[in-house]
């Protein structure tokens, strides 16, 4: 009789055990976790983006909406422009919040929106928070094609993402079966608050630096530096209009680079790089690690990948390399430079805007 009991206990045990193991399975799978994560059965996903004036427009899903987002590495959250991109905006609860961004301009305005729905070829994201700005001044439209909004880091900290702007092919790869390929260039990568940096050496009026770069998917020309951290002569012209950031115009000079090292490659010597002047940072903090920045007119010259686990930059060489930057040639349009460089909850939720600090 007592073995009975003894058996039946134990069996309970047993059953309520498994039922435990069971539910937390359920719990923890996937689909019920927030963030983003591959469809079942996929260890990556291969989709072509639009490359434009050299920056990588996305197809996204957002809330069931087919949106055009620009994929940028400088960017820490998504950044929705209109919200009527946002088929559930009305029903939604709001958090308003002010960011800066490149350019002469003010705080930007914002609003929060979380456990938002996002959809990529084999891809969703669920309960991610995402930003609008309705009264954004930064260009809807590229050449007719109609931009939505940015976003970059929420993939970057989930996979191993590949660029091939020559035949305009994105991969995103699960970490556990990433393989490098052979005979690529591989350079150390810090990641710091969400941004990728490299380190370079740059030639300019024969002089040698070795400067921190921000790797920027999000910038059109090729090479943009800071003014403090290199000496160089300026344009007997004065300033020019240099392009224009999320938080408006960017004004500056430009300097002819001797020579340019990005790991094993030397870039075409004598080209332009972009100088803004110090105001075109507003509000930036006195911690970021930035000397300069390589936008998407030196990256598009490779095979570009980020791995943010190994803190590795991977450059493949592409078939055929473009001419390099001129800023000549783009006098005529408008050069993009996008990038959050700050993020606060507004007054509303009892924040101090005067000292914003880095959103997500």
């Amino acid at each position: 009789m007592k073995n009975n009991r003894l058996l039946q206990a134990s069996t309970l045990w047993i059953n309520f055990l498994l039922l435990f193991l069971i539910s937390f399975s359920n719990y923890a799978s996937p689909n019920r976790i927030s963030g983003f994560h591959l469809d079942e059965g996929f260890y990556k996903s291969t989709f072509k983006f639009k490359s434009v004036h050299n920056l990588i427009i996305m197809p996204v899903v957002i809330d069931g909406q087919k949106l055009n987002l620009i994929f940028d590495t400088g960017m820490n959250s998504i950044l929705v422009f209109d919200r009527k991109s946002i088929s559930t905006w009305k029903e939604r609860e709001k958090h308003i919040i002010k960011f800066s961004g490149l350019g002469k301009g003010s705080y930007i305005k914002g609003f929060r929106l979380d456990d938002i729905t996002v959809k990529m070829p084999n891809i969703k994201g669920k309960g991610i928070s995402l930003v609008v700005t309705p009264n954004l001044k930064f260009p809807k439209q590229i050449d007719g094609l109609k931009i939505h909004g940015v976003f970059g880091y929420q993939l970057l900290a989930k996979f191993i993402v590949q660029i091939d702007y020559k035949n305009e092919i994105i991969t995103l790869t699960d970490p556990a079966y990433f393989v490098p390929s052979k005979n690529i260039t591989a350079l150390d990568l810090t990641v710091f608050n969400t941004k990728p940096y490299v380190k370079c050496s740059v030639v300019i009026n024969e002089k040698e630096y070795l400067l921190n770069f921000l790797v920027d998917t999000g910038a059109e020309a090729a090479l943009i530096l800071r003014s403090s951290s290199i000496n160089f002569k300026k344009s007997k012209s004065g300033y020019n209009h240099l392009g224009v950031g999320l938080a408006g115009n960017l004004m500056g000079n430009k300097v002819i680079i001797n020579d340019f090292v990005l790991g094993d490659h030397h870039l075409s010597k004598d080209f332009e790089a972009l100088v803004p002047f110090k105001d075109s940072y507003p509000n930036e903090s006195p911690k970021l690690i930035r000397d300069g920045t390589i936008g998407g007119e030196t990256l598009r010259q490779f095979i570009v990948t980020f791995d943010y686990f190994n803190n590795k930059l991977y450059l493949g060489l592409a078939e055929k390399v473009p001419s390099a930057f001129r800023y000549e040639q783009a006098k005529r349009r408008c050069i993009r430079i996008l990038r959050v460089e700050a993020c606060e909850v507004d007054d509303v939720l009892g924040a101090n805007l005067k000292n914003p600090i880095l959103l997500f």
